[in-house]
């Protein structure tokens, strides 16, 4: 697609294509960690490890919303065009949806953690009964690192 696209792309679609490409080689790391943990679970060992492996594997799909959110701005500036500069007025209202975006992706990324699970924004963002295992698990993590498992 950067290809074919070269001759006539803005910088900002390029700029949107590296964000989005670096974003998800993270989100793909984790990915593999989580396949990793999949295949180093053994239900040989102790409990309180496999639990421990298990509560870390669900946890970690947190940090995959959180960088998902981090997206949003991005989807703003794919069609930015130079000739929007002559134009102020589109110019402005693109640059403030931006910043309006970029802001709420920051604070997101900053916010989505355990312990705003209590939050009605939270609620209302990661409501079902798909994220219930995640905030147990995260609850069962929590508890315990007092026992030292997995270090």
């Amino acid at each position: 697609m950067l290809y074919q696209t070269y001759a006539y792309a803005s910088p900002f679609f390029w700029f949107s294509i590296a964000t989005h490409a670096v974003l998800l080689t993270i989100v793909i790391a984790i990915y593999i960690y989580q396949l990793a943990l999949i295949y180093q679970t053994d239900l040989g060992e102790p409990l309180l490890t496999t639990q421990f492996r298990l509560a870390k594997l669900k946890s970690s799909t947190l940090w995959i919303y959180k960088l998902m959110f981090l997206h949003a701005p991005v989807w703003t500036t794919f069609s930015i065009q130079q000739k929007m500069f002559a134009n102020q007025g589109w110019l402005t209202a693109q640059v403030i949806v931006t910043l309006i975006f970029f802001a709420a992706a920051v604070w997101l990324f900053f916010n989505i953690k355990y312990e705003n699970r209590d939050k009605k924004w939270f609620k209302l963002l990661f409501r079902g009964k798909d994220w219930d295992p995640i905030i147990k698990s995260l609850q069962m993590l929590r508890e315990m690192e007092g026992f030292n498992v997995g270090n």
